[in-house]
């Protein structure tokens, strides 16, 4: 054992809330850290997107910066229907065989999840993409849209984006030369 370390207490059948349910269990051994949290570490990790979440939300209200949050917002969606599907699967399950298949998809609360989480990190990315063109000095050759309510970034001046970007690298020469 490592110094300053402690061993592992055994891993616990069932804790305060009883045995885990989850269809998946992940490495981590359930119950070890606290008789209230299945997997310790999980949780508090996750913790960190929730930080940065809010941290991101409170600057764009602060700052009266347009809805980028959407990106987020449509996340946390798909993270509250998964967790619907968690809490409520034997609900689901039994409601999903008495609507059939196709229209019992609609209840496959972690299928959403994937959508959503991907929607979110697309908007994330695009609003990331945007954020780099005024960091860089070069917004006034794109353009931010919506195609299909989906947020895109066009460049819409290419030859003056090349002229820029020229112009940008003789001044760096410039000035390995003075």
């Amino acid at each position: 054992m490592l110094p300053f370390a402690w061993p592992y207490p055994p891993e616990q059948k069932d804790g305060y809330w009883g045995i885990p349910t989850s269809t998946i269990d992940w490495c981590e051994e359930n119950y070890v850290i606290s008789t209230y949290i299945a997997e310790a570490l999980n949780t508090t990790t996750n913790s960190v997107f929730i930080a940065l979440a809010t941290f991101a939300i409170y600057h764009a209200f602060h700052n009266k910066l347009e809805p980028r949050i959407f990106g987020v917002g449509i996340f946390l969606l798909g993270y509250f229907l998964w967790n619907l599907d968690i809490h409520f699967c034997d609900f689901a399950r039994a409601t999903r065989r008495e609507w059939g298949i196709p229209y019992g998809f609609v209840l496959e609360g972690h299928g959403w999840w994937h959508i959503f989480t991907g929607i979110g990190v697309y908007y994330s990315l695009v609003y990331e993409e945007y954020l780099r063109c005024f960091l860089t000095g070069t917004e006034k050759y794109f353009q931010f849209t919506w195609i299909w309510g989906l947020p895109v970034v066009y460049c819409i001046d290419k030859q003056g984006l090349e002229r820029y970007r020229s112009v940008q690298k003789l001044a760096e020469e410039d000035k390995k030369h003075i």
